[in-house]
C-alpha cells in the first residue's frame, strides 16, 4: 500500500504526511521534543528583521547621545574656547520643529552657545515641518551615514564642509535636481528678466 492511501485511511491528507515529514528533516521536532514553543519561519524571519532595525536605531540613538554630550561638554566650558575649537559658523541657523525637545530652554541655550539662530517651522504647518525633517533624512542618509565618525568631534569637524556641500552641490528633486545656490539663483535671474 502507498503511504498516501494508508494516510487517507487514517483521515490525513497524503500531503500532510510530507509535509511533516519535511518539517521533521528541518528539525522542527527538536523544539517540540524540548518542549519549547515552535514558530513559523517567516514570524522568525520578522523577528529577526526587527532586531537587527532596533539595533540600528540603538547605535543611532548611541552616536547622537556621544554628540550632544560632546556638545554639551564644549558649551559648558569657555565661550571663546568653544568659539574657537569649533568651526561651525556664529551665523548658522537651525531649522527645527515645534517638538518639546526642540523648544526646551536647555536646547534653545545650547543652539544659543554653540552660535546657531534657531528658528522652527510655524505652529500647524504640516508642509515646513516635513521640509525640517526631510532636510534632516537627507543628511543622515547622504552625508551621515557615508562618512567616517570615529568620535563626535570627527563628525563636528565635517559638519561645515557637509552643509556647504548640501546648499552648493548636492542636487535636489524638488528643485529640478539643481543644488539650493543655483536654485536661488536661477529664480533671482528669472525675476530680474535677465
Amino acid at each position: 500500500m502507498s503511504v498516501s492511501l494508508v494516510a487517507r485511511r487514517h483521515g490525513i491528507g497524503g500531503n500532510q504526511i510530507f509535509i511533516w515529514r519535511r518539517l521533521m528533516a528541518q528539525g522542527a521536532l527538536t523544539a517540540a521534543a524540548a518542549g519549547e514553543e515552535v514558530v513559523p519561519a517567516s514570524e522568525y524571519r520578522a523577528l529577526e528583521a526587527q532586531v537587527r532595525e532596533l539595533h540600528q536605531l540603538l547605535g543611532k540613538k548611541a552616536m547622537e547621545n556621544e554628540l550632544l554630550r560632546e556638545a554639551v561638554s564644549r558649551a559648558a566650558g569657555p565661550k571663546k574656547l568653544l568659539l574657537r575649537s569649533t568651526s561651525l559658523p556664529r551665523d548658522g541657523r537651525w531649522l527645527t520643529d515645534n517638538g518639546s525637545c526642540y523648544t526646551a530652554r536647555n536646547t534653545r541655550a545650547f543652539a544659543r552657545d554653540i552660535g546657531l539662530i534657531r528658528r522652527t517651522t510655524p505652529v500647524s504647518s504640516p508642509q515646513s515641518n516635513g521640509m525640517a525633517e526631510a532636510f534632516a533624512r537627507i543628511f543622515k542618509r547622504d552625508y551621515v551615514r557615508v562618512n567616517p565618525k570615529p568620535n563626535a568631534q570627527s563628525v563636528i569637524d565635517q559638519l561645515p564642509g557637509w552643509f556647504a556641500h548640501y546648499n552648493e552641490v548636492h542636487p535636489h528633486r524638488a528643485l529640478r535636481y539643481r543644488s539650493p545656490r543655483e536654485f536661488i539663483a536661477k529664480t533671482c535671474e528669472a525675476r530680474s528678466g535677465l
